[in-house]
């Protein structure tokens, strides 16, 4: 109750706070707890949130009285050589572990989006990759169901580029033609044929799986 008051306003005076039909005592005791816990500080005027606060408040929904559940942020890459060909690699871990994938990965917070992509190559392409003509051209909204339930649902922020280092071990270059024959990750084979149309995409990508 105290957070979601803090929530709506900037600062708020104690007996402001109170829930109705709470003992003073016991509404003292937890706003002493949010304090210690870093989610609320005292103020000229009052109280209010503190960083860890507003971060809760970015992320709590009021209605359900809960986190919610949203989709992560994450970078793929589009790596092409000098044959046109476009480097595919295995994921590591599920879901779809040993599926082919196109380099990806989450964004981790106070990343730029090229900061996020040079990372991702270097880790699953090569810690030694030299990345050139890193450019931003679009964004899809994926969401992966199987028998209902969702899977995975993200922002894809989409990137090409060039590399210098690759390891051969970590990844394959495939014709654009012979792509299709490949198993691939859900929702990878339209963010190709996005590649390959040099199209925008926005749209939401919704995929069911066996």
């Amino acid at each position: 109750h105290t957070l979601d008051k803090l929530i709506c306003t900037k600062v708020l005076r104690n007996r402001d706070m109170r829930p109705p039909n709470v003992e003073s005592n016991l509404y003292q005791y937890h706003l002493l707890q949010l304090q210690k816990d870093g989610f609320v500080d005292k103020v000229e005027g009052g109280y209010t949130l503190t960083g860890p606060g507003l971060a809760y408040a970015d992320r709590h929904s009021t209605s359900l009285k809960k986190t919610r559940k949203q989709p992560k942020v994450i970078t793929t890459v589009f790596i092409s050589n000098h044959r046109g060909e476009l480097l595919l690699v295995p994921k590591k871990r599920q879901p779809f572990m040993g599926v082919m994938n196109l380099p990806s990965g989450k964004i981790h917070l106070e990343e730029t989006i090229e900061e996020a992509a040079k990372r991702e190559i270097q880790e699953k392409v090569s810690p030694d990759a030299i990345v050139t003509n890193l450019k931003h051209f679009g964004a899809a909204h994926m969401t992966i169901k199987q028998n209902g339930f969702v899977i995975s649902d993200y922002i894809s922020l989409l990137l090409t580029c060039d590399i210098q280092g690759h390891n051969e071990n970590s990844g394959m270059f495939v014709k654009l033609s012979e792509i299709y024959s490949i198993d691939l990750v859900p929702s990878v084979k339209e963010l190709i044929e996005a590649y390959e149309n040099k199209s925008v995409f926005t749209e939401n990508i919704i995929e069911t799986i066996s």
